[in-house]
């Protein structure tokens, strides 16, 4: 009887607990929103054995194009509702989902979610972008020369008109060290350089430590 009592109470406090929402949005196309989300929810649903749902927003589909056929082959379909979505490697996935959405798979008791916004001009990126807390909102993107003057337009648009986005995490990947100085002369913000990560799916020992220190789980600069 005190066992049965001491479990109710435990999933009482476990669903008063608030959901971690964590948001990718991109400076533009193929900057590698979308497979920074797949990873940190590969982090989140592997590593620290969180119940996880990974939300696509963009509206591309970009999650199932990271599928080959023989991943594809082993999804498990997921339907809650309304909202329909997969589940592989024990992590569940809601590819082209709208706005409205979001309070259905919230409240499905999930301990955090991780959102896939796309491009961060887009009017469902923006509007979704001002309720996530400051240090789990990154933007991702280049600064190396053929993908800066991409970046430095929408950073110019964030200080001008939206400088509320400058509290989140602006990121880059491939960014080659004066290109990072370059940046930081312009801005004076530092970048959080993403990780490599060759199989967001799958993470290696060295994914799990890189993953962690851009997350600010441990203390390893990036």
């Amino acid at each position: 009887m005190m066992f049965m009592k001491r479990k109710a109470i435990k999933e009482r406090n476990y669903r008063r607990k608030q959901t971690e929402i964590y948001a990718v949005a991109s400076a533009g196309r193929g900057l590698g929103a979308t497979h920074l989300a797949v990873s940190i929810q590969s982090f989140f649903s592997s590593v620290k054995m969180q119940r996880s749902a990974l939300v696509e927003l963009s509206g591309h589909g970009e999650i199932r194009g990271l599928l080959n056929e023989e991943e594809a082959a082993e999804q498990n379909a997921v339907i809650s509702g309304p909202v329909c979505g997969f589940t592989y490697l024990g992590a569940d996935f809601f590819p082209d989902i709208r706005k409205s959405d979001l309070p259905f798979i919230k409240a499905l008791d999930y301990e955090v979610i991780i959102l896939d916004l796309g491009l961060i001009t887009g009017t469902y990126a923006l509007e979704t972008a001002r309720d996530i807390a400051r240090d789990r909102l990154f933007i991702t993107g280049s600064v190396s020369p053929w993908k800066y003057q991409e970046y430095r337009e929408l950073m110019r648009c964030i200080i001008n008109e939206r400088p509320w986005l400058l509290e989140s995490g602006i990121s880059a990947f491939s960014a080659a060290l004066p290109d990072i100085d370059r940046f930081r002369r312009e801005f004076s913000i530092r970048l959080r350089i993403i990780p490599y990560i060759k199989d967001p799916f799958c993470l290696s020992n060295t994914d799990i430590e890189a993953i962690s220190a851009f997350l600010g789980e441990n203390k390893s600069p990036f």
